[in-house]
């Protein structure tokens, strides 16, 4: 263990430190860190939502599924990773259950800021048809 990991103590500093791995693109180290963390604290669901949105980056489908798997163990009202996980399905063709988890995530949080602002629905077409089952619920 390097003098580094010596000085950082909690989740939450590794945490940050991969936020800031991942907005430099540096994927690998943002996924390293997150490991760190996790290792700290295994029941924060937004770890390895971090976790799995990292491995999606890093077009490692199957283990971003898991992660993101592991955090709606956790909590499984966690909208954000529903919907990572409704992307990761989308990413490897399996849309209908892309919609699906899309729709679990907007039953839980609507349709809110968080989804529409950084999904193209041209991008995830499953996203648009769990939208379009939402508003035919509600009529």
């Amino acid at each position: 263990m390097g003098l580094f990991d010596k000085l950082i103590k909690t989740e939450h500093e590794w945490k940050n430190i991969a936020g800031e791995a991942f907005h430099y693109g540096d994927y690998e180290k943002a996924l390293c860190t997150l490991s760190k963390a996790i290792k700290i604290n295994s029941k924060r669901p937004d770890l390895f939502t971090s976790k799995g949105n990292t491995l999606k980056c890093l077009r490692r489908y199957s283990e971003a599924l898991d992660a993101f798997g592991q955090a709606i163990e956790i909590e499984p009202e966690y909208a954000l990773a529903w919907k990572g996980r409704g992307e990761v399905l989308s990413k490897m063709g399996r849309q209908s259950d892309a919609t699906k988890s899309f729709y679990q995530a907007f039953k839980i949080d609507g349709p809110n800021a968080i989804f529409s602002a950084d999904i193209d629905p041209e991008s995830y077409p499953s996203y648009a048809e769990a939208m379009e089952i939402l508003k035919s619920e509600k009529r």
